[in-house]
């Protein structure tokens, strides 16, 4: 949910605000790269819960090229969330496809997700909750990822990650 990182990814954002998916909570069953990024985040059916989140308002060109990113290891599913400003209203959410047993996120991704939480205005208990989560840290494997995830960015921007018509998770 932060900007920086849509941005890197030449992703340009219509409008955004403050959002929950009641119901739901968030869990990190996306099978990563282990030990360096042992999974990434998703959302599951939980009564009593919620997920807070960025609502973004995007231009459909915008959701195709989200997609590319998303799509090979998430499954666009529509949600009903509660916007701050628009109320309830249906969103585009990105469900993980082939969930593995919960792991802990790597503190590069944490603290990603954390900064976006901040840059938004969510929560603050939620966001200490979500800061609070234990996670992975490798010495030099994690930096050298966080260079990796950059390069990865960076060759989709491009328009190089399609070879022979398929498209590079």
């Amino acid at each position: 949910m932060s900007t920086r990182v849509l941005a890197r990814r030449g992703i340009e954002v219509a409008g955004s605000e403050v959002a929950e998916l009641r119901e739901h909570r968030l869990v990190f069953d996306q099978r990563g790269v282990w030990p360096v990024e042992p999974a990434f985040a998703s959302f599951v059916p939980a009564p009593g819960h919620v997920v807070w989140g960025v609502l973004y308002e995007l231009p459909v060109a915008q959701i195709e090229r989200l997609d590319r990113y998303e799509t090979a290891n998430y499954l666009p599913v529509e949600v009903a969330v509660v916007g701050a400003r628009t109320g309830p209203t249906a969103a585009r959410a990105y469900r993980t496809r082939r969930p593995v047993p919960e792991r802990r996120p790597s503190a590069r991704y944490l603290a990603l997700i954390c900064e976006g939480a901040r840059e938004h205005g969510l929560p603050e208990e939620y966001v200490r909750e979500l800061a609070a989560r234990p996670s992975a840290y490798v010495p030099i494997l994690s930096e050298l990822m966080g260079l990796s995830v950059r390069g990865f960015d960076w060759v989709h921007q491009m328009g190089l990650g399609r070879a022979r018509g398929r498209r590079v998770p």
